[in-house]
């Protein structure tokens, strides 16, 4: 049992119900759940209980804490990808809408001192190793 907010009804008051059938569904507010698909080469160092940062498309501005609390253990064959559940710890209460889009990142390490570029810029990439071209003067 839980405090529970409906959000469909399939049958309406004085219709038949037969076994195994739903009647509503139920979403219990407190638990704010965000699915992240993650490009499997990217999630050996996902971990649960890793602190996240969920950014909802509603409230772009904002970032809330979150938290790894579920780690798929199939990737997707087609998509290459790992599903990862990360809860919302601070999200809005009143604002939740299922099924909004997310931006997740998770943290997985830290580099004292580091000039960052995009992937797409190092050359021969491999195994985390190749090789930044730079232009000086």
């Amino acid at each position: 049992p839980f405090a529970g907010v409906v959000i469909a009804r399939a049958k309406e008051l004085g219709a038949v119900a037969g076994a195994g059938e739903t009647i509503f569904t139920l979403v219990d507010p407190a638990t704010y759940w965000v699915l992240a698909y993650l490009d499997e080469a990217r999630t050996g160092d996902i971990a649960l209980g890793q602190r996240a940062m969920v950014r909802l498309r509603s409230r772009p501005g904002r970032t809330y804490a979150g938290r790894v609390v579920r780690i798929g253990l199939e990737a997707d064959r087609v998509n290459e990808e790992r599903r990862v559940y990360v809860t919302c710890e601070d999200c809005p209460a009143n604002g939740y809408v299922l099924g909004e889009q997310a931006e997740v990142t998770i943290r997985t390490g830290e580099i004292a001192r580091a000039t960052l570029v995009p992937e797409a810029a190092i050359d021969g990439l491999v195994h985390g190793q190749g090789h930044v071209w730079v232009i000086r003067d």
